[in-house]
């Protein structure tokens, strides 16, 4: 069953999710207003290829401390030297890569600003292993108190130095300003301190750590990769207009998956992490995890089903309002509400420590999809592009269920698509009442939309009310442990 700890969890990262996004905002509206486009496209560019180096990061260690459920000291020792010497080689390999890099996009700024930027390495390698040992201890509380924290002092600094006339370079500074603190918060705070580095590592062996974490590397590019060859497929083959616009609504209908899953996941992770090898409880965890992510994603995608030409137009712009593009909005949704499923994977395969499987299974999207995508973007059609991408999602997804969903915790592919099914049901009947009031009513598009969204959004809530979801009984276990504690 849902628990407190899952319900507080999820508050937390929620507020730090939900806070952590909209200093994002204001920063980038004020940096809009102090920084010329041309600087801005600059930063743009040095994080593109911070962002490719960062997948080499070492990151992934904390995911086997978690799998393996890791607690020698020596053994955290000896990662933690191994994690400040990943992060030392790729300073070192930013300092080396800056000067190519900018006569490759012929930009002298860039070999200035890349060092700096590179020092990010440096600063996260002294605080990745206390964040993921405070991640496994489930201290969600003090992870967000520290990242929340360390984001308005970065903000602020950055904001000052906007306003002194430091242009680009103030969100560089105030970038390694938040950095630098959340590491010195973590080191002082959390439970491993750098004298660690320092322990005898005689007698011990942290092969499998390293074995493991280069999987998921591997698997990280892979994802990196087959998520960015549409575009370039797209674009190679019909032009920058139409990967414009397949960009658009692939990014607008990401939002909410992007914002909602990973406050869901990185509760998650850690308790199945600790549930694992039993898998009757993995099995649970997993399904009341799938369940929660499913009903918080799936009545947008409704709605953005059943809404799309009032949706385009509100926040595209009436140029936007084809056909063709409405219907390919519409498919586009279909395919976001197959992902959603496969989304809280990741999840599963840390806690079952299937990274081998997972890189097979990303290996065959990376070697498929490209060679699919050319050959439909023979016909030219924006449509037949995301139609095909839906099939394929949805023959993925029985791939995966089948390859890593069934032999780690043992669910019948009915009771798995069953998690699906009931919130999509719930979705479809609450919107389509609020669609037939709605032309009943005969009433204006925006109105339509909004009328739509509450009467929709308030119907399908009872629903999960009636029926009892996994959805609603967290809200119900917060709201009552959190009024009597």
């Amino acid at each position: 069953m849902l628990d407190l700890r899952l319900a507080k969890g999820i508050s937390y990262s929620f507020v730090e999710k939900v806070a952590v996004s909209l200093i994002g905002i204001f920063q980038l509206v004020v940096a809009v207003r102090f920084i010329p486009s041309a600087d801005l496209g600059r930063l743009a560019i040095v994080q593109s290829l911070i962002g490719f180096v960062a997948l080499f990061s070492g990151s992934n260690l904390g995911n086997s401390l978690l799998h393996h459920q890791e607690s020698d000291v020596r053994v955290l020792g000896s990662l933690f030297r191994i994690q400040i010497s990943i992060g030392i080689g790729l300073y070192l390999l930013t300092v080396l890569l800056s000067i190519p890099f900018s006569l490759f996009y012929n930009e002298p700024a860039l070999s200035q600003i890349v060092p700096f930027m590179g020092l990010s390495f440096l600063l996260s390698s002294l605080s990745s292993m206390n964040s993921a040992l405070w991640y496994k201890e489930m201290k969600f509380r003090e992870l967000s108190l520290v990242t929340v924290f360390s984001a308005v002092v970065g903000f602020s600094a950055t904001v000052f130095l906007l306003v002194n006339g430091y242009g680009l370079w103030a969100i560089v500074w105030g970038g390694l300003l938040r950095m630098g603190l959340a590491s010195i918060l973590l080191l002082y705070f959390g439970p491993l301190s750098i004298s660690a580095i320092f322990l005898s590592a005689k007698n011990i062996s942290v092969r499998h750590h390293l074995k493991f974490s280069g999987f998921q590397t591997a698997d990280s590019l892979l994802i990196f990769f087959s998520t960015q060859l549409d575009i370039f497929v797209i674009g190679k083959m019909l032009g920058p207009e139409t990967v414009g616009q397949y960009d658009i609504i692939k990014r607008l209908l990401q939002k909410p998956i992007r914002l909602l899953n990973p406050m869901v996941t990185r509760v998650f992770l850690p308790i199945m992490a600790k549930a694992y090898p039993l898998k009757f409880k993995l099995r649970e965890l997993y399904v009341n995890q799938m369940g929660i992510i499913l009903g918080l994603n799936l009545p947008f995608f409704v709605l953005s089903s059943f809404y799309a030409p009032e949706i385009i137009h509100l926040v595209l712009g009436e140029t936007y309002c084809t056909p063709s593009l409405i219907l390919s909005f519409r498919i586009f949704c279909a395919y976001f509400m197959v992902y959603a499923v496969q989304n809280p994977l990741g999840t599963l395969i840390v806690s079952s420590g299937k990274v081998k499987s997972s890189l097979l299974y990303n290996l065959k999207i990376a070697l498929f999809l490209p060679v699919l995508l050319l050959i439909v973007s023979l016909k030219g059609s924006l449509v037949y592009i995301v139609f095909t991408m839906f099939i394929f999602q949805f023959f993925m997804i029985q791939v995966a269920f089948f390859w890593l969903v069934k032999p780690s915790i043992e669910i019948g592919w009915m009771a798995y698509m069953k998690v699906l099914l009931f919130p999509l049901t719930l979705a479809m009947l609450a919107f389509s009442i609020s669609k037939l009031v709605n032309s009943i009513f005969d009433v204006s598009a925006n109105d339509s939309l909004f009328l739509g969204l509450a009467l929709g959004g308030g119907g399908y809530f009872l629903l999960h009310v009636a029926f009892g979801s996994s959805l609603y009984f967290l809200l119900k276990t917060y709201w009552k442990q959190s009024k009597f504690s």
